[in-house]
């Protein structure tokens, strides 16, 4: 029996991310190819704006450091209060 060796998330370029505030602090769900989550380093009362901010800037910068990709996120209001969905596509030159 052979083994399948799967793909890491990161291995593709991110095409997505969803950020949403817990008690705890801001979480995120970057999807490229699979989920990559966690944490924003930001608290539960950090504002929207600081928050796509944040997760912006991880985004952009996974895409430049792992896939020489420069991108830009579009921002649309999730389901839930506090929760944003951001399409990532690559920016124009």
């Amino acid at each position: 029996m052979s083994k399948r060796k799967s793909t890491p998330p990161w291995a593709q370029v991110p095409t997505g991310i969803t950020i949403f505030a817990t008690p705890e602090g801001w979480r995120h769900s970057i999807w490229a190819g699979g989920f990559i989550c966690g944490r924003l380093d930001l608290p539960a009362e950090a504002g929207d704006d600081d928050a796509k901010a944040a997760a912006r800037t991880m985004v952009v910068s996974l895409a430049a450091d792992i896939h020489n990709v420069t991108l830009e996120i579009d921002w649309t209001a999730g389901k839930t209060p506090r929760s944003w969905n951001g399409t990532a596509r690559p920016a124009e030159q």
